[in-house]
């Protein structure tokens, strides 16, 4: 009679226990198609390594003239330093470059042709990539419409695909990832993605990609490759690349694609974030290499708030707070003047022949770039070397400045030596007018809850997150939940901080609620933006209450039929 009575009770701990699990696996998983909350853990902690076993860094060059090779090869040498310091041998990394000048470099294993990349494709990856361990590759080039500009015969995605199948074939290799920047590197996507392989390309088929402002890379390999040696995951590292693009101005010109479903179709993000169109999810949840635990972020803290001065000046102060600032490399700032556009490539230039000319070759040269990102570099403060300015006179730089006024941007951008930091770029606005004033504010802020979606079901710890900016100056942000404010910050520096709440929903009743965001100027105007939520509580975290009194119930009826099933007997 004893094991009976423990045969019914572990039945019923058993029926609640299943109950339970199959009731917080399905809330779990609807919560995740709805929910775009940000918690605590990020998409990493939850990410597999890709275990690349090999990989193939190519620096293109255009023969008839070399120009930007300098720029190109110094971009995949950050590559190639990034690999290093996040944990590949040297005998792991086939890097092909220019050699037309004498001067391979010296981590160079040979010149970047198409013969040489067909060999490390399908002859030296052969031995170092299996079942279990993929290829990674990074090409960087002029670019052209499905065309890598090399000495020599040119490739094409048809044949890059091609290469691959073979190692494919070989080895049996099921995974790898492709890295490109060109112009108009899209067009490798369509035949390159294939099952397993994540396509990653600085823009589409139709757009061009542009170097950094002091032609020692490029804008979205910079921030890509940054992302990844800080140990994020390849679709993080796409965003925030991504954003690093928009950030400079370049948001219209450049739209980087990603396509890792396979379908041959790549697409930008979606707003700032990935998945889009089918495409990003592998992408999030894979990364490469053992992160650096010991990087820690260069990042600018404070800058000057959007100003207005006299078309007559000749003294502009340009200032910024930088915070760790060891190892740095540069901190300067550029200015965009109204209505500037980026200049377009060139495309088959008469004075470029090569034996294909019809491969639709694209390019920039130097003065293409120089003469259309120009920036100003700041120095340190001696006393308090976080603090960088300027004194510019606008008279000086008439191609800048012009005579007509407007509001010009100011983009301010670091970097660090040796890990490659590059910070998250950061704005602001000076316009030129007659007197110096700003005119009357009567724009009311912007604000949005930038990480909640109307009728999302929260539950347990989750994070609020407001942001707020103004065409003048700022005031405060709060954050209110039925009408009653449970967040307030003042904005004292800019650019304006997030406002950022960590809130429990067990400290409020179980339904909707409105959660909604304020912001203040200092005019008085003012916006906010409301979102309806549901607030979905448990009785034992994870375990809601109507399942629970469901399972007691049916384990109470079960107990009874047996006792009645024992007396009988």
């Amino acid at each position: 009679m004893i094991k009976k009575k423990n045969y019914v009770v572990l039945l019923l701990i058993f029926s609640v226990f299943a109950m339970d699990v199959i009731s917080v696996l399905s809330v779990t998983f609807a919560n995740a198609e709805e929910s775009n909350i940000v918690y605590a853990s990020t998409p990493e902690s939850a990410a597999v390594n890709m275990n690349i076993g090999a990989w193939i860094l190519v620096a293109g060059d255009r023969e008839s003239d070399h120009a930007l090779y300098y720029a190109i090869e110094e971009g995949v040498q950050d590559v190639y330093d990034i690999l290093i310091n996040i944990g590949y041998s040297a005998s792991n990394i086939y890097f092909l470059a220019g050699n037309w000048d004498g001067s391979l470099p010296a981590d160079a294993s040979a010149e970047s042709t198409k013969a040489n990349i067909e060999y490390a494709i399908t002859t030296w990856a052969d031995g170092k990539v299996n079942s279990v361990r993929g290829l990674g590759i990074f090409l960087f080039d002029h670019g052209g419409i499905n065309s890598l500009s090399l000495p020599g015969p040119n490739l094409s995605p048809t044949e890059l695909d091609a290469y691959l199948t073979t190692l494919e074939t070989s080895t049996l290799m099921t995974r790898s990832l492709i890295v490109y920047e060109a112009c108009h590197a899209g067009s490798f996507i369509d035949p390159v993605s294939k099952s397993n392989r994540i396509v990653v390309t600085a823009t589409s088929s139709a757009l061009s990609s542009y170097p950094n402002a002091d032609l020692s890379g490029a804008v979205f390999t910079d921030a890509f490759w940054f992302s990844i040696a800080i140990g994020r995951s390849v679709g993080r590292a796409f965003e925030d690349a991504t954003a690093h693009v928009k950030a400079v101005g370049l948001g219209a010109s450049q739209k980087p694609w990603i396509d890792d479903n396979h379908d041959e179709i790549g697409h930008e993000v979606s707003g700032t974030t990935l998945p889009n169109g089918g495409d990003g999810t592998d992408a999030l949840n894979v990364y490469i290499g053992v992160p650096d635990p010991y990087i820690i972020g260069i990042f600018i803290v404070k800058l000057f708030l959007p100003k207005w001065v006299p078309q007559i000046t000749t003294a502009l102060p340009i200032w910024v707070v930088v915070h760790n600032v060891s190892e740095l490399e540069y901190i300067r700032v550029r200015i965009i003047p109204p209505g500037w556009v980026p200049p377009e490539p060139r495309i088959n230039d008469p004075v470029y022949t090569r034996v294909d000319p019809d491969a639709g070759i694209a390019y920039f040269t130097e003065d293409d770039i120089l003469n259309n990102f120009p920036y100003f570099d700041l120095t340190p403060d001696p006393e308090n070397p976080e603090n960088f300015s300027k004194t510019i006179d606008p008279n000086k730089y008439p191609d800048i400045f012009g005579d007509d006024g407007g509001e010009y941007q100011t983009v301010f951008m670091a970097k660090t030596k040796g890990t490659h930091q590059i910070a998250k770029v950061e704005s602001s606005r000076i316009t030129f007018n007659d007197d110096g004033v700003a005119p009357p504010d009567q724009t009311p802020p912007s604000i949005s809850l930038t990480n909640l979606s109307r009728n999302v079901n929260l539950s347990g710890q989750v994070q609020i997150i407001a942001k707020g900016d103004d065409d003048q100056e700022l005031d405060k942000v709060q954050i209110l939940l039925d009408g009653a404010i449970i967040e307030e910050k003042v904005m004292t520096t800019y650019p304006y901080p997030d406002v950022i709440l960590d809130m429990k929903t067990s400290d409020y009743t179980d339904g909707e609620h409105n959660i909604t965001a304020v912001a203040f100027d200092k005019s008085g105007n003012k916006n906010q933006e409301t979102v309806l939520v549901k607030f979905s509580n448990s009785v034992i975290p994870g375990f809601p209450t109507t399942v629970i009194l469901f399972s007691s119930f049916v384990g109470v009826l079960f107990i009874i039929i047996k006792r009645k099933k024992s007396i009988s007997k």
